[in-house]
């Protein structure tokens, strides 16, 4: 299994002081926003959308109206006087930090300021994710269910038990084959074993066990397509959870 912190240095960077700002007010003018996405500490799959009332430049502060249900607004969030995860799009990029979430009752409005790091996520090709504490990756071939080292829509590697050098060797071509990351499942009808080699320890020595390099062959385009998404929004979700300390494992 890899390093936690593998995928980090592939997908984000920080947004200089001097142009939080700026990116707040581009996304503040655009015509076709897309919602402000915000979630508690842990729990991504309750989050809230906000459309945005105002922007303050001075305060680097976006104003917001809750969207959802009627009941969901007359109730109002329970994120108020909570810190939040907070998501939204400018162009083609995604940006994160964390926020004070308030609520002004006279308003009817929510506030954030964005005071904190603001991060924002990098356009890659073929993104390869690695296996971590965060990303789990599962690959069955041959009847086998081998943990995978890591995963790009064009292919994984795994490694061999001991004495199964023998059932695999290059240009192998396997049929009906599944890939699991962090549960979503993928049938890959078609792969064929590129490379076997020893595997290595991080330190580059090793390890008597051998490795194979796998490629995914034949998928359809929705497919891949499917697959492409999938494997950036793990890595996306997983450096958010690691530069805000959201590894639920430990408490969170």
């Amino acid at each position: 299994m890899g390093d936690k912190n593998a995928n980090k240095k592939h997908y984000f960077t920080t947004v200089p002081k001097g142009e939080v700002a700026n990116v707040m007010e581009a996304y503040s003018k655009d015509e076709d926003k897309e919602d402000i996405v915000l979630w508690l500490k842990g729990k991504e799959d309750d989050s809230e959308d906000y459309e945005l009332s105002k922007f303050d430049r001075s305060e680097k502060a976006f104003f917001l109206r809750q969207k959802g249900s009627l009941l969901s607004k007359l109730t109002g969030s329970s994120f108020i006087d909570k810190d939040v995860l907070v998501k939204f799009r400018v162009d083609r990029f995604q940006y994160f930090t964390l926020c004070h979430l308030m609520f002004d009752p006279e308003a009817k409005e929510y506030k954030i300021e964005i005071k904190l790091d603001l991060y924002k996520s990098q356009q890659r090709t073929n993104f390869r994710l690695v296996a971590s504490e965060l990303v789990k990756i599962q690959f069955k071939m041959n009847n086998v269910v081998f943990n995978a080292h890591d995963i790009s829509a064009g292919g994984t590697s795994v490694t061999l038990e001991k004495g199964d050098e023998e059932k695999y060797s290059k240009d192998q071509r396997f049929e009906k084959n599944e890939l699991m990351v962090n549960g979503k499942k993928f049938d890959i009808n078609l792969c064929i074993i590129k490379g076997i080699f020893p595997a290595k320890d991080e330190e580059g020595k090793e390890t008597g066990f051998t490795k194979l390099g796998i490629a995914f062959e034949s998928l359809s385009k929705e497919t891949e397509e499917e697959l492409f998404k999938h494997i950036n929004s793990e890595a996306r979700a997983e450096e958010v959870k690691i530069k805000f300390n959201l590894n639920t494992k430990k408490g969170s």
